[in-house]
């Protein structure tokens, strides 16, 4: 299926929802919104989605002109060398993919449409590494579609990922994916493969923290 308001070239069909942490996003995504176009912003429970927390952003869709990050994970901004909160998502992609990248972003919030991408990320050392990303509509009131919940992630990390920050991206596929075909989700999403490092699954700035509060212990001690 292929999203009209961006052209063919950038749709050609590629292999869909092959990355487990896309897949496990997808699938999450789709139980919370419960046969809506789009899940409510507060139905989207940082608790359930914690190995993701580090690759996932989310965008304000209210201000077309700049799609700013509304939050962005810690994992995310070390592969960019930068906090990402407040800047435009459009700046990070080269020249060529600006415009096509504005198209699908419309896609996702006048059509509810749900797209996956083949990427090409590129540091200043010209190195390249491939990474796959999910858009997705999401609403803050549950009237409109205004903010956008993604994921980047690259299925490899290079030992420059982090070291020497990625400066552009560019599109190699996209794909429009049929909600109507979404996989059967998961109550949670699945642990990551690796255990991720303590930054990579630190809370990002706007979302609830909903982590169990440990209680302190008093051991008794000292001398008898």
């Amino acid at each position: 299926m292929r999203f009209t308001s961006v052209p063919d070239h950038l749709t050609q069909q590629m292999p869909s929802l092959k990355d487990p942490s896309i897949l496990a996003l997808y699938a999450y995504w789709s139980r919370q919104r419960a046969g809506a176009a789009a899940p409510r912003r507060d139905a989207i429970a940082p608790a359930d989605i914690a190995p993701l927390l580090g690759d996932i952003f989310i965008l304000d869709a209210a201000r077309g002109d700049r799609f700013p990050f509304r939050l962005a994970g810690t994992r995310l901004c070390a592969a960019f060398g930068r906090e990402l909160r407040d800047e435009g998502f459009l700046t990070l992609w080269a020249r060529h993919d600006a415009e096509r990248m504005r198209a699908a972003l419309g896609a996702v919030t006048a059509e509810a449409a749900a797209i996956e991408f083949s990427l090409a990320a590129t540091n200043e050392r010209d190195q390249t590494v491939a990474a796959a990303m999910i858009l997705l509509p999401l609403s803050h009131d549950g009237r409109s579609i205004d903010r956008i919940l993604g994921l980047l992630a690259p299925p490899e990390r290079p030992y420059w990922l982090g070291l020497h920050p990625v400066r552009a991206m560019s599109v190699v596929a996209a794909s429009r994916l049929d909600a109507s075909n979404a996989p059967a989700p998961a109550a949670h999403a699945p642990a990551a493969a690796q255990p991720l490092p303590a930054a990579a699954t630190a809370r990002p700035a706007d979302m609830p923290d909903t982590r169990p509060r440990p209680r302190l212990v008093v051991l008794e001690g000292g001398r008898q």
